[in-house]
């Protein structure tokens, strides 16, 4: 008998969207600076498990050259940290981004999908260590890694 994979874990307060471009994803609405100012973000389980994220540049987005600012790319890559790592943190009250790193690689610009993929490519006690690629129209667009501390333990 093969042993039952565990369920993957949801992270909380997932809503999914019915109508639109994002029909299908789930959002995480929340008065935060991502929801306020950059969002909404969208994320989604692919058939093999791994979790997708995206967003549309919109105006607000801009640079002063026309491009999605750095910053709203971070924010963006900073937010899809946690959804690639929920498996590993489940078992703490939250978790904050101890580092993050980035190369910026090329751009997107208003009416582009950014779309983040990512990995857990270490999970300890107390840090999660994350990478990841953005791509803005299937090209590469920022590549970042982070360490993720847990903070609490739930329970």
């Amino acid at each position: 008998m093969s042993a039952e994979q565990p369920k993957p874990t949801e992270r909380a307060g997932l809503q999914s969207v019915t109508e639109g471009e994002f029909a299908g994803w789930k959002i995480l609405p929340r008065d935060t600076f991502e929801w306020n100012h950059c969002g909404p973000f969208y994320s989604r389980r692919l058939p093999d498990g791994s979790i997708e994220c995206a967003f549309k540049v919109d105006a607000r987005h801009r640079n002063g050259l026309g491009m999605a600012h750095g910053g709203v790319l971070m924010t963006f890559a900073d937010h899809a940290l946690f959804h690639f790592a929920q498996e590993h943190l489940r078992d703490a009250a939250g978790a904050v981004t101890a580092t993050f790193n980035s190369e910026f690689l090329g751009a997107a610009r208003e009416g582009d999908v950014v779309r983040a993929t990512g990995e857990v490519t270490r999970a300890g006690r107390s840090l999660v260590f994350v990478r990841g690629m953005l791509t803005a129209n299937g090209e590469p667009c920022l590549a970042f890694s982070a360490a993720l501390k847990k903070v609490g333990r739930k329970g």
